[in-house]
Order: structure tokens, then C-alpha cells, then sequence
């Protein structure tokens, strides 16, 4: 989903973690249930633009970091005399480089805490000139300990409260199945796969995919992801688990666990939220319409449980309804007649 880091949310994400890379600090990046596609890829194209080298590093199994780390991308480091954190600060053959640490689990992430806490403070003694190997962490789940982010040498950054339904309103309004419908159409089908998906783009896309049927109707959608993730009615609300995003004060369960709770009305609630707010202002401005093309031939005052109706304008559109309810006679006449 290449379009996803070009959206304001996930292109803020990267920025803010560039950022941290230029200023010579090591980031440990914190993902819910998985690590969005692409992320990777995306940092990449960025360091490069910046003349920084990349390369990946294998954390494979439980091996400890400065070993491997000999074995691997210094392997012509002469780890005498200093400290070896000290002497890959040093290295030159190693300055202007990040290296992306794959496989990180909750069983090697206490050994690769350790070496990235050493590392940083070693790190803060550079030459101003200098730009030591920089480390990218990226943690998935649950079961790690997080890293202690008071040196100013490594970064902290969890991946929550990123992507908004701003944003997947953004990305259904570039796909594919939206372009071909109409205005007030692409708008609902946009409308609702955001209200639904709030924050996450798996889910988005899937919507998206199925086209205005399956945003409309989106039992079989959410059902078919809530199989998938194994979740179920006992499924805890966390974001590690990837059921929970959004602001911390204010959190945002996933739709799809809605569903299998049984939550039915909070999930009628996003729909009708999402259809409302494109609807709602089409039937204000078809109200307004009416009235002022008939306003003479409405039969006023007209008494309402609310009070009294003197003039046209006063019709909302609760009234309007009441209105045509109570005069059946006109009714069929004032809506049938449509502006010239």
C-alpha cells in the first residue's frame, strides 16, 4: 500500500523519525499487531535521499548483538583497547550508516535493549563532525520491554494515534472503485469506509476492494477480518493486540471486534455518523429548495407540538415531514414538482 506514507498521518511518522536520524540518534519504533508495509522501503528511499547507507541486520534467535554484529557489518572492526560500542562510534568504515534490525522478538530484544542503551551513551561522546552507524529497532506485539528513553542519543516511537480517518478518507477517495461513481456516492462509499476503519488501513482497503456494497453492508467484511485475527467475544481492547488505536484519552476500538462483541449499536452508530454527515446537508439543501420554491402555497400558521409555524423559513425539516403528513392532499403535488 505504497500510497498509505503519502498520506499526513504515517508521512508525519516518517518525518518525525528522519528527523531523529539526522539529529545521530537510534530509534526504537513500537508496532501494534503488525508493522505497516512498506515502512521500511519508505525509510530507506529517505535515508538515501540523505547519503546515509542502508543495510538490514538478521537478529537471528537469541545471538547477542555485538556478536553478531562483528560477524556481520564490522567484521574488519578491531574491538581492542576501547569498548567495543566505543569502537563502532569510531569506525569509519562504518560513519553515515543505518542499519534496520530485523527479527527483533520478545526472547533477543532484552540482549539488543542492552547493546542500544550501551551504544547511545557511548554515542553521546562523538566528534560533533562525526556521524557514527545508527540503529532502527522495530518491536511487533506484545512481551517487550520497552527501552529507556531518557538518552538523548535514542529515540522512542510508537506507531499509535498515526493514521486517523482523515486519512483513510484520503486514500478511499484515490481508489480505484470510487472514481467511476458520483459525487454524493464517492462521497457515502469514502464517508463510511473511514468511519468504519477509523485507523486501520488493512481494513480500509479490504472495504475499499469490495466497493460501496461492502462499505454499506459490512458484516461480511468485518466478520471474514475478525476470523482472521483469531478474535473473538474474549479478545482483550489493547493496542499491542492490534483491537485498539487512536489517542490514549480517548481510544478507538476496532470495528471488526465490535462485531464479535456483539456491540451492534456502537457499530450502527459509525455508519449512521458517516452516511449522516454526507446526507444530512443533501436533504437540508433539497428542504430549502422546496420551501422557497413553494413558499406561497404552503397553509400557515401551522401548529406543531414544538409551536406554532408562521413563515416558510421556519419549516425545518421535522415540521416539513409533519407538515406533508397532515396535508396529504398537497404533499404528492409539492414534491413532484421539480425547478425548472
Amino acid at each position: 500500500m505504497e500510497s498509505l506514507w503519502r498520506l499526513p498521518g504515517p508521512s508525519r511518522f516518517i518525518r518525525e523519525m528522519a528527523n531523529d536520524l539526522d539529529d545521530g540518534a537510534s530509534v526504537v519504533l513500537r508496532f501494534g499487531r503488525c508493522i505497516p508495509p512498506g515502512l521500511a522501503d519508505h525509510l530507506e528511499q529517505r535515508c538515501r535521499r540523505r547519503a546515509y547507507n542502508w543495510a538490514t541486520v538478521a537478529a537471528c534467535g537469541a545471538s547477542r548483538p555485538l556478536s553478531l554484529i562483528r560477524r556481520t557489518i564490522a567484521p574488519d572492526t578491531a574491538f581492542n583497547g576501547l569498548g567495543p560500542c566505543q569502537q563502532l562510534v569510531l569506525d569509519e568504515g562504518l560513519q553515515h550508516s543505518v542499519f534496520w534490525i530485523d527479527g527483533l522478538t520478545p526472547d533477543n530484544w532484552p540482549h539488543w535493549r542492552r547493546f542500544l542503551l550501551s551504544y547511545a551513551h557511548s554515542r553521546r561522546h562523538a566528534a560533533l563532525n562525526a556521524c557514527p552507524p545508527i540503529f532502527v529497532a522495530p518491536l511487533c506485539g506484545t512481551g517487550f520491554e520497552q527501552a529507556d528513553s531518557t538518552d538523548i542519543m535514542l529515540s522512542y516511537r510508537e506507531f499509535r494515534d498515526v493514521i486517523d480517518r482523515d486519512d483513510l478518507q484520503m486514500l478511499a477517495l484515490q481508489n480505484r472503485n470510487a472514481f467511476s461513481r458520483s459525487r454524493t456516492i464517492r462521497s457515502l462509499f469514502a464517508n463510511t469506509v473511514a468511519d468504519l476503519a477509523q485507523w486501520d488501513p488493512d481494513l480500509a482497503q479490504r472495504l475499499l476492494d469490495g466497493g460501496p456494497d461492502a462499505a454499506l453492508q459490512p458484516r461480511p467484511v468485518l466478520n471474514s477480518y475478525a476470523e482472521e485475527q483469531g478474535w473473538t467475544a474474549d479478545t482483550p481492547e489493547a493496542w499491542a493486540a492490534g483491537t485498539l488505536d487512536g489517542p490514549r484519552n480517548r481510544p478507538v476500538v476496532h470495528s471488526a471486534l465490535l462485531l464479535v462483541q456483539g456491540r451492534e449499536t456502537e457499530l450502527k452508530r459509525r455508519l449512521w455518523a458517516a452516511q449522516a454527515a454526507v446526507l444530512m446537508p443533501l436533504l437540508e439543501e433539497r428542504r430549502a429548495e422546496l420551501v422557497h420554491r413553494h413558499r406561497d402555497r404552503f397553509r400557515l400558521p401551522f401548529k406543531t407540538d414544538l409551536g406554532v409555524i408562521e413563515k416558510p423559513e421556519d419549516l425545518e425539516f421535522g415540521p416539513l415531514v409533519y407538515y406533508l403528513s397532515v396535508h396529504r392532499d398537497q404533499a404528492r403535488g409539492l414534491l413532484a414538482r421539480q425547478p425548472s
